[in-house]
């Protein structure tokens, strides 16, 4: 719903998905980086910037899950900006840049999330 342009679906879909995953700690944790940003695109700034907050507290339950944090990174810079969110998405991308072959490089920085999270931090302040 939200890539069709349709943010206030895409926070009733955000928020019913994280009721059916409750239980499931990392799944439940990338529906709250989704809702963050359903949130903004929805007018509600303050509660996409808390929803970011909460996953980004809650991120160590994506331990066996290092491509949701991604998402999570991303919600917190679209929604709350907080330099310290800024500091460690970059150092999510270095840290998983340097694991990745260089043939795997170019399609992984090339995805929509991932490029969305690049440039955000490519363009916080220092």
């Amino acid at each position: 719903a939200l890539l069709a342009g349709d943010a206030a679906v895409a926070v009733q879909e955000a928020e019913s998905a994280e009721r059916a995953v409750a239980a499931i700690a990392p799944l439940r944790v990338l529906c709250v980086a989704a809702k963050a940003r359903a949130l903004l695109r929805a007018g509600r700034s303050t509660d996409a910037a808390e929803a970011a907050r909460a996953a980004v507290a809650s991120r160590a339950d994506l331990a066996s899950m290092e491509e949701g944090l991604a998402l999570v990174w991303l919600a917190a810079l679209e929604c709350d900006r907080d330099p310290t969110h800024v500091r460690a998405a970059q150092d999510f991308l270095q840290r998983r840049l340097a694991g990745l072959r260089d043939e795997h490089r170019a399609g992984w920085l090339g995805g929509g999330e991932i490029a969305r999270l690049r440039d955000l931090v490519a363009r916080a302040p220092s």
